[in-house]
């Protein structure tokens, strides 16, 4: 028989009367119905601290909170640093934790609320600059019976600089000729400790300048702060970029930022670019059009060719004669597209390499007369100007001619290479537009008037056609031709070109030198002339024999690491063959006055030292030596030696690139540092 058993009704009701005993039961004061109080603790930072260590060992105090949110007193009876210590320096000077109670003694009580609701105190951390990872745990004992043991865990964060530019690059758009425009670049540090800024390197095209204040830097300068600008955590700071072009090219270059950024030990490049998309116009002939001597009442006509030569559209929008140009001037457009000269509201459109092409058209109304005191005929002139949208928005091309009643022969002169080129570029002259009216031209004769230093010579000789002509040094060569018809007559005005040469590498070196006693030293041949050689040395070089007896084998000679004669094309840097960090002696000179020329695209970080070695006087004797560096196209130092005697070695030079500097060398004899009978180990 199976029975059930009904609990007692009143048994939940027994068992709440007992757990309210439990809960009102163990009230103070003998009061059995009173909640008993209790404190409770809670810190400010809570469960973690994090240093953020500072440079220079400076000292960083961050304050301990402890207040009461209970309702009791609250005894904070210990508190205790665990932390041991990292480094011997910690042991001499103190740990890198230490503890700072501010003269309280313990216990302490912490009351609910008032003048005693709370507890402070400090941690103290100095930072200790040997890398070292340091923890530590902070451990504060109180009454409060939830939590009697508080545990705060103490780590340090490196504190680094951060380098942020903004904007990350600069560009500069359709700037026009004679315009200037700037921008505001921010430098701000993201960074927990403070930033600072050393330099700033500009680099790349002139046209660009940094500025600071009243200090600016362009092209292969720099901005140099002492002291240092100091930006702290979360602040910023301005410099100003200019873009100023100086010609329709496009233009680039870097701004590098040299900072105490740990992550840019080579410095912050931001680059800048202007004119990248600015249309191109160019005009065939480009400066001016010169008919010479024309036959009173026939019409000449020369052609003006119109070309895009960027990659955006050209609008042509006005072809016009300025006010005071000859009538004897006048315009042919109906080969144009437009059929009639172009205006604001039929512009010429011309395509990115597209081209169009009109005349101008001189037609002498009479004789013109004779300058009294040169002799040569007095021009009609005028000035034509093609308006558009590119870089030059108004290009004018000079107008000249002389009516004559007897035709002379006109000069010509074209040169295949152009009017800019680099060092040792062969220049092929031609005269074959040259022309006589009433014959033929039967007589050419050449003349140049070419940089200091250069000795090059018309090949085969002045009196040729179409001569050749070597540009080995860098500057201006201006070019002159006279030409003769069959009856002798001279033409009617010497024909002008004039080049210029200029480097295209990171760093061209030049020697060239002059030997009093050798009085033809544009001669070639062997032992025509006196012998110098170009020396560039790396800072490993050091394998040459010890010729100024300090101990220590000189640089000079290293098979490896001096380029020279004998060693034109050394493999210093980069093992990529797409790496161009090699230099080359690109021309070496052995029978008279130079130039032997040195090239280095791309340059390591590194101060590289030029000098000269009088080789071979070759029974000239002395001779004077002179040094040019030329950095990114410009001419940074240039020094003129002393009077070499046969085997003297002289260092000249330093060229510091990290900072883009070319300095002298200095020494004990006039200033130069020279080494006598360095006789050359290498023959």
């Amino acid at each position: 028989m199976i029975t059930k058993t009904r609990a007692p009704y009143f048994t939940g009701f027994a068992f709440l009367v007992l757990f309210t005993t439990l809960i009102f039961g163990c009230g103070g004061d003998g009061d059995p119905f009173k909640i008993e109080d209790k404190p409770n603790m809670e810190t400010e930072p809570n469960d973690s601290l994090t240093f953020i260590a500072l440079e220079g060992g400076e000292l960083i105090a961050e304050n301990i909170r402890i207040t009461n949110t209970g309702e009791a007193t609250l005894v904070i009876d210990g508190i205790e640093l665990i932390y041991d210590g990292q480094s011997p320096a910690e042991v001499e000077n103190g740990d890198a934790f230490q503890l700072e109670l501010l003269g309280a003694g313990l216990p302490v009580n912490v009351e609910t609320s008032g003048a005693n609701g709370e507890f402070n105190f400090e941690l103290h951390y100095t930072h200790y600059d040997d890398g070292l990872s340091r923890t530590a745990t902070l451990i504060i004992r109180s009454n409060d019976r939830l939590n009697p043991v508080k545990e705060i865990a103490i780590d340090v964060l490196e504190g680094k600089p951060v380098l942020d530019v903004i904007p990350a690059e600069v560009f500069f758009d359709d700037v026009k000729k004679d315009e200037v425009t700037s921008q505001t670049v921010t430098f701000l540090n993201k960074g927990s400790i403070d930033l600072r800024i050393h330099q700033i390197l500009v680099l790349g095209h002139e046209a660009f300048r940094v500025s600071k204040g009243d200090a600016s830097a362009t092209s292969n300068e720099t901005l140099d702060f002492d002291p240092p600008i100091t930006i702290p955590n979360g602040e910023s700071t301005q410099v100003n970029v200019e873009f100023a072009p100086l010609g329709r090219e496009e233009a680039t270059g870097r701004m590098v930022i040299m900072t105490n950024d740990p992550t840019l030990p080579s410095g912050k490049e931001i680059f800048i670019s202007g004119n990248t998309n600015m249309p191109c116009l160019e005009i065939t002939p480009k400066n001016e059009i010169n008919f010479n001597g024309r036959l009173i009442g026939h019409i000449a006509q020369l052609p003006v060719i119109l070309s895009n030569c960027g990659n955006a559209e050209v609008s042509v929008s006005g072809i016009s004669m300025l006010e005071g140009a000859s009538p004897d001037f006048a315009f042919d457009f109906s080969e144009l597209s437009t059929g009639t000269s172009p205006d604001a509201d039929n512009p010429l459109l011309i395509d990115v390499n597209g081209s169009e092409t009109f005349y101008v058209q001189y037609i002498p109304d009479e004789e013109n007369p004779i300058d009294e005191i040169t002799g040569a005929f007095l021009y009609d002139t005028g000035t034509l100007v093609v308006e558009n949208n590119s870089f030059e928005e108004e290009i004018s091309l000079d107008l000249q001619g002389f009516g004559v009643t007897e035709l002379c022969p006109t000069a010509i002169i074209d040169v295949l290479e152009g009017d800019q080129v680099i060092p040792q570029t062969v220049l092929h002259l031609k005269s074959n537009n040259s022309y006589a009216p009433a014959g033929e031209v039967v007589e050419f004769y050449w003349e140049v008037l070419q940089p200091v230093g250069s000795e090059s010579v018309f090949i085969p000789s002045p009196t040729w056609p179409n001569p050749t002509f070597t540009t080995n040094v860098a500057g201006n060569y201006r070019f002159y031709l006279d030409v003769y018809d069959q009856d002798n007559t001279i033409s009617c005005e010497t024909a002008e070109y004039l080049v210029t040469v200029i480097p295209d590498e990171a760093i061209h070196v030049e020697l060239l030198w002059d030997t009093p006693n050798d009085f033809i030293q544009s001669d070639e041949g062997p032992a025509a002339g006196s012998d110098m050689d170009l020396h560039f040395i790396h800072p490993y070089a050091g394998g040459g024999p010890d010729k100024d007896f300090d101990g220590v084998p000189d640089p000079w000679f290293d098979p490896i690491y001096d380029c020279a004669w004998f060693n034109r094309y050394p493999d210093w840097a980069s093992i990529d063959p797409n790496v161009d960090d090699n230099p080359g002696l690109d021309r070496d000179d052995t029978d008279g006055a130079g130039p032997e020329n040195l090239n280095l695209a791309e340059p390591e970080d590194v101060i590289y030292r030029v000098g000269v070695h009088y080789f071979d006087d070759n029974a000239f004797g002395l001779s004077i030596p002179t040094i040019r560096v030329y950095v990114f196209t410009a001419l940074l130092l240039e020094i003129t030696g002393p009077e070499m005697l046969p085997l003297q070695m002289w260092e000249a030079a330093e060229i510091d690139w990290p900072i883009i500097e070319a300095r002298p060398v200095i020494g004990p004899i006039d200033g130069f540092k020279i080494i006598d009978n360095y006789e050359a180990p290498i023959q």
